[in-house]
């Protein structure tokens, strides 16, 4: 985020640099803030925003290799059942967003 810029223009911005979408549809949730330490290698001290961003066609997107590894479109629902399951490993922020989001019962 540049000094001075809004979450969601700046959430427009880097969707059309990673995933090469252009869109307007995009909404401001809430953000939150969380600290964790990671073994003894330090600390991640962070504010995190949430936004929504609808309208998504996946046929369009065109992630950028250096930036984005893989896109997947996966229910809120089943994402919170895998995190319980432990069977993937996500970063600590994500799980807490979709927790937050959860709690608030909000559809991504």
């Amino acid at each position: 985020m540049f000094k001075g810029e809004a979450y969601a223009g700046a959430t427009k911005r880097r969707l059309q640099q990673e995933i090469g979408l252009v869109t307007d549809e995009i909404e401001y949730l809430f953000k939150f803030h969380y600290k964790i330490g990671y073994k003894d290698l330090g600390t991640e001290h962070e504010i995190c925003a949430v936004l929504k961003v609808s309208g998504i066609d996946p046929g369009v997107l065109n992630p950028n290799n250096e930036e984005i590894s893989e896109i997947k479109f996966v229910d809120p629902q089943i994402l919170l059942d895998k995190f319980s399951d432990n069977k993937m490993s996500y970063a600590p922020w994500f799980i807490l967003a979709m927790k937050h989001l959860s709690d608030r019962t909000i559809t991504p």
